[in-house]
């Protein structure tokens, strides 16, 4: 199976994260909700939720700065193609 895309895996992180949400709420109280051990639980949830979710933008991250130093590198050797290499910086 494909990995997700990073849009893909960017809504997941936004749905992990409003769960976490309603269930911080849950856990402080501002919102009608279970007793005393459901709150408990409902924090544990946010707790898994927050790590999840910043993993995910990690790895989306790490992704980006891969994606975006390819990009740089091909762009680099198009322009030295196509000028030739940059001096070296003391002889500019």
């Amino acid at each position: 199976m494909a990995e997700p895309s990073m849009s893909e895996r960017m809504a997941a992180v936004y749905n992990l994260l409003a769960l976490a949400g309603r269930a911080v709420a849950v856990w402080t109280g501002e919102t009608d909700g279970p007793t005393s051990g459901g709150r408990r639980e409902a924090a544990n949830a946010a707790i898994q939720g927050i790590d999840t979710a910043t993993a995910v933008l990690y790895r989306v991250r790490a992704d980006l700065v891969s994606q975006t130093r390819r990009s740089d590198d091909a762009l680099m050797a198009e322009l030295d193609r196509r000028y030739g290499p940059l001096p070296p910086a003391g002889d500019r």
